[in-house]
């Protein structure tokens, strides 16, 4: 029995012959990663091997027909006339499964090996709703000149892995999502209610209650979000009492992933001023701002990741209401901006809260080391020294990576170490001008963060420019030693 009730398989991989040893270690890392999150007694994967000389199994086809998730593992060269009718056998077979877990569109990656046209992919797994949305995975990257470069499973391990997360996590949460919808009691005949195709399918917003006079815009909003697969909260109509409002939000708000409130700065502004006309200083809680303080509380105790989205219109002149409920309309959750602009907004806070979680601290601390290319060799040599004591990065070769790899490690390492040796000054300063920013924001400690000096002795216009004193100096530009890196590690690790 697959984690997804009903299913034989919970994925089935498809690929080409040109790629089976890619695609064996594709399976096993994301198998890996997956049972993280999900129970690996229970987890079942099948990796549909398959000769282009012979015919699809009856077999293969019948793990395809039964499969709770497709992936595609593709290369162009396997898009080939002759190799449609092999993979439309497959998707055939596939699409069969909808009678038990419902539209294909939601369950279906295709993962790109190098570079693949859209439209080609189309043509191989068409889809029942031409405006259906999939999401293809690049396995991928391109250098300077241009050329795609395949990501494989021995090469840089930060990009690789980030990859098989990302991957991982989308498919985990499409899984969970499937197995909460088949539900006790339903017979296991029964088709499983597939949710709106969309880029973020299985995420909930719930959309708080708008006064009359924002009902268009509210509407709008809502339109966006079930287009983009999104499930809008409540499922029915606000209660109009308080207490049953304050039950349903509080109810909701555990569901959410994010709340958006629409915000009506007249209708505040005027319900005070009647307050202060009838000689009260205060006057009843507004429903919105009820609303706002019930998914404020949460935010603080939210156990996952969790967002306030308000809006305002940006044509209200702020010195032109004399009643302001300033602590509802200019909360730091506010964006005074055009509806577009606020779409827009939803839309990046959506794909940031649906990222994978930072990996969990391990049981050594985690060194992370700067270098640039004439001193990786040297840096290896660090990190090889340091195994012993602590988990090990190098920054990542790729040039358009290295600040999201950079700022990733800032947040997680117990350590940092820039290292210059050959490296021009201006690499190191640019780095330690960045290092230095990041550190304000994320408030760290830099007691085990460190500039390692490697040879060759510098001019003295070619020292680094170091922007804290927190920065401690390690190594020697006369001769290269890795007693520093040994001594700082022991550091982490609390040995003496």
């Amino acid at each position: 029995m697959a984690y997804v009730p009903n299913a034989k398989r919970d994925i089935f991989i498809s690929y080409p012959i040109e790629a089976e040893e890619w695609a064996q270690h594709f399976e096993r890392d994301l198998k890996k990663e997956l049972e993280q999150w999900l129970p690996a007694a229970e987890l079942r994967t099948y990796l549909a091997k398959r000769d282009w000389h012979m015919a699809p199994s009856d077999n293969m086809l019948d793990e395809a027909r039964n499969a709770a998730f497709f992936i595609a593992t593709l290369i162009p060269g396997a898009l080939s006339d002759d190799g449609l009718r092999f993979f439309q056998q497959e998707w055939e077979a596939f699409a069969e499964s909808a009678r038990l877990f419902g539209s294909v569109e939601t369950r279906f990656a295709p993962v790109l090996i190098k570079p693949i046209d859209a439209r080609r992919i189309s043509q191989f797994f068409p889809l029942g709703n031409e405006k259906a949305f999939w999401r293809p995975f690049e396995f991928y990257f391109e250098d300077k000149a241009g050329i795609p470069h395949t990501l494989m499973h021995n090469s840089r391990k930060s990009i690789y892995c980030k990859k098989i997360a990302e991957v991982g996590w989308q498919i985990k949460q499409r899984l969970v999502q499937m197995k909460e919808q088949s539900g006790a009691g339903r017979s296991e005949q029964q088709p499983v209610a597939a949710p709106a195709a969309g880029p973020f399918s299985g995420m909930k917003v719930l959309l708080g209650e708008s006064s009359e006079g924002l009902s268009d815009e509210a509407q709008e909003i809502r339109q966006l979000l079930i287009n983009d697969g999104v499930e809008v909260l409540p499922s029915g109509a606000f209660p109009q009492d308080e207490r049953g409002l304050e039950e349903l939000l509080r109810r909701d708000l555990e569901r959410a992933d994010l709340f958006v409130q629409l915000l009506n700065p007249l209708e505040e502004a005027s319900r005070r001023a009647e307050a202060e006309a009838a000689g009260a200083t205060e006057g009843p809680k507004s429903r919105a701002a009820l609303s706002y303080e019930c998914a404020s509380a949460y935010l603080k105790t939210a156990p996952r990741p969790f967002a306030i989205l308000q809006w305002r219109d940006p044509k209200i002149i702020r010195g032109a209401l004399r009643y302001w409920p300033e602590e509802l309309l200019d909360s730091a959750h506010v964006q005074a901006v055009g509806l577009q602009q606020f779409k827009r907004a939803i839309r990046a806070t959506l794909e940031e809260l649906r990222k994978p979680p930072p990996p969990s601290p391990t049981t050594k601390p985690f060194l992370f080391i700067m270098a640039d290319q004439p001193d990786l060799n040297l840096a290896y040599q660090l990190s090889d020294a340091a195994l012993d004591h602590a988990d090990v990065d190098v920054m990542t070769e790729t040039e358009q990576d290295r600040k999201e790899h950079f700022l990733e490690a800032m947040k997680i390492a117990a350590g940092v170490i820039i290292l210059h040796g050959k490296a021009p000054v201006q690499f190191v300063n640019n780095w330690l001008s960045m290092y230095v920013r990041e550190k304000a924001k994320l408030k760290r400690s830099a007691q085990h963060d460190a500039l390692y000096r490697a040879p060759p002795r510098k001019e003295s216009g070619e020292a680094p420019r170091i922007p804290t004193r927190d920065l401690r100096t390690l190594g020697s530009e006369d001769l290269f030693t890795l007693d520093d890196i040994r001594q700082l590690c022991k550091e982490l690790g609390g040995a003496d």
